[in-house]
């Protein structure tokens, strides 16, 4: 089994630099999540963006779920 994560090829300031790139990308991510909640936020205040929204993430899960399937071979005989 192999143990390890996607910086365990990496060593010494290659390891900084990829824990440096993954709080900077941690970072940018919750800020742009706040400052583009602050923004949408009249528009979510409506019950249709919401079943809009619900409609996306269903979406977005059926297609994973498919995917993943059909990478593990689960698929074929249908």
């Amino acid at each position: 089994m192999l143990i390890g994560g996607a910086s365990a090829g990496l060593s010494g300031s290659g390891r900084t630099a990829f824990l440096l790139g993954t709080v900077l990308a941690s970072w940018a991510w919750f800020f742009t999540l706040a400052v583009a909640g602050r923004a949408l936020a009249p528009v979510m205040a409506r019950p249709q963006a919401w079943r809009v929204l619900d409609l996306l993430i269903g979406a977005t899960l059926l297609l994973t779920a498919v995917g993943l399937l059909t990478t593990a071979g689960l698929l074929r005989g249908l």
